[in-house]
């Protein structure tokens, strides 16, 4: 329930300044700028970064790294907008941790070996007001039961390019999701270390989901290493058929490319969509 700042007398917002932690504090200036005992001004720092890296130690401790290398102060706010990296996230972690510190709206989010929750997502997104992101989750990141494809576009909105892996988002209707999400901002779409079964959806599914974006949008999808050269031949022959896909030797922007590797042998494919298709 929320308290009235005007219930506290001029020492208990004095002393809850003094509590504040340095995001507490700024978002209570934001709120009540003119509230006697809320000072000292709590400022926002901006500086030039081109990545900073969050990892939580031992009792849950956060530990930022920044890159050029930049030394954080405690007791100061800094503001986040470009590569954000989340590395060895599980339950036990709060966002509120970060949100204490730092004020974050990057372009760019990478998860490596995370266990996510939609509680920590949810609160990450809620932070994000910029209008496009870039979404990375690795292949050894792990998801809570409550975390799907469909959570993740729409907690996330215009994603413009999203990177993923077959641990545990894809299932046979991964374009049915995209598609609902209305991604039609997004250029490129990676599938990473994936089954055959990725490419068991609807070619009209695809074909439509492919003609919403931007002329040079992209596909990427790579296979799981040894794979059945045969099958996954017989799911590219469903999946592309000559009416609506022309098959190409070289790889160009605004195409769908499928890699694998076979005992012995390396693949990739490289299919356009004919402009008549329909």
């Amino acid at each position: 329930m929320p308290f009235p700042l005007h219930a506290l007398d001029y020492g208990s917002r004095c002393r809850l300044r003094e509590l504040a932690t340095p995001g507490e504090a700024y978002e209570l200036q934001l709120a009540a700028p003119d509230f006697n005992g809320l000072k000292p001004i709590q400022e926002i720092h901006s500086p030039y970064l081109a990545l900073v890296e969050f990892t939580f130690g031992e009792n849950n401790a956060l530990m930022a790294k920044a890159y050029p290398l930049f030394t954080f102060d405690a007791n100061e706010l800094y503001n986040i907008t470009s590569v954000i990296v989340f590395k060895n996230v599980t339950s036990d972690h709060n966002a509120q941790l970060i949100f204490d510190k730092f004020s974050i709206d990057p372009w760019q989010l990478d998860f490596k070996n995370c266990y996510l929750t939609p509680k920590f997502l949810q609160d990450i997104s809620a932070k994000i007001i910029r209008d496009k992101i870039n979404l990375q989750f690795g292949k050894d990141c792990t998801f809570h039961g409550g975390v799907t494809l469909e959570l993740i576009c729409t907690l996330f909105k215009n994603i413009h390019i999203l990177r993923l892996s077959d641990n545990g988002l894809l299932d046979r209707t991964w374009i049915d999701v995209l598609l609902a999400a209305n991604c039609n901002e997004m250029t490129r779409l990676e599938i990473n270390d994936t089954s055959i079964e990725v490419l068991s959806v609807e070619e009209g599914q695809l074909i439509k989901f492919y003609k919403e974006k931007p002329k040079l949008f992209t596909i990427f999808i790579t296979l799981k290493e040894d794979c059945d050269a045969s099958k996954v031949q017989q799911a590219l022959d469903r999946l592309f058929s000559e009416r609506f896909w022309c098959l190409e030797k070289a790889g160009q922007p605004g195409r769908v490319i499928i890699s694998w590797v076979s005992p012995g042998c390396s693949h990739r494919c490289y299919y356009k969509l004919r402009k008549d298709a329909d």
